[in-house]
């Protein structure tokens, strides 16, 4: 596993349009319902959105009256949240940090770490530090939702190839599994009219099994297992691996 991939600015810059293509943002306001659902919050309440991204689930989740801080570590999609945060007049704070550095006190009513983005340190050391410092920030009784492929989704669903068209070029994902199912490492490739951008990253893959214990290691309680956020069980048909605790 290739250390620091994550801290590749270029990386995040280069593939934006595939992390978010339009798609994707369209389905924003309905997982947020969803989200919303799962986490059985009060209006005003404080969300940490972890791995925020350009904002799409910090900028929703504030227009449904909540007050929200997203952290992520690219800086220009920081940027990016924030501009649309102010332009709006949305209660968003947005912090360029690490998410192993990131930690405040039982501050916040419930954290989100959405669409794979727990993982990426090759230590598992490190990744069990980001679930800490998430059970540190939030008050007591507050939740952490966290949604990743799952090693049960990813043995039933890995292909080694896929590809596809978006709006700024063509798309090429080449995909291998290292170890006895525990590594996922992705190579992107996208080709536009004017340039080829080619990136590698890395995601480590945890089973339902493996998760919960670190949740629980972390001090988390009540410990729930989605296949979606239906609240789907968590079987042979589940889509992603939803795990909803409780501090």
């Amino acid at each position: 596993m290739e250390e620091g991939w994550f801290e590749d600015q270029k990386f995040w810059e280069d593939f934006r349009s595939v992390l978010f293509h339009k798609d994707r943002m369209r389905s924003t306001s309905q997982q947020v319902d969803k989200i919303l659902d799962l986490l059985d919050l009060e209006i005003g309440d404080k969300i940490l959105d972890l791995c925020c991204g350009v904002g799409r689930h910090s900028l929703e989740i504030a227009r449904r009256g909540y007050e929200v801080t997203g952290v992520d570590l690219t800086e220009k999609y920081i940027e990016k949240g924030d501009r649309r945060a102010r332009k709006e007049g949305l209660n968003v704070e947005f912090i360029n940090s690490d998410m192993r550095d990131f930690r405040r006190e039982n501050t916040y009513d419930a954290a989100i770490n959405f669409f794979s983005s727990f993982g990426y340190f090759k230590e598992d050391e490190d990744n069990f530090k980001v679930i800490q410092n998430v059970h540190s920030s939030l008050k007591i009784g507050g939740k952490f939702l966290i949604d990743v492929m799952g090693r049960k989704v990813m043995t039933r669903e890995f292909t080694q190839e896929r590809e596809g068209r978006l709006d700024d070029g063509y798309f090429i994902e080449e995909r291998e599994i290292k170890g006895d199912w525990e590594l996922l490492e992705n190579r992107w490739t996208l080709i536009t009219e004017d340039d080829v951008k080619k990136g590698t990253f890395y995601i480590k893959i945890y089973s339902a099994e493996g998760l919960r214990e670190m949740l629980r290691e972390a001090g988390f309680a009540e410990i729930d297992l989605y296949g979606d956020l239906d609240k789907s069980e968590y079987g042979e048909d589940a889509e992603r691996l939803i795990a909803v605790a409780r501090k």
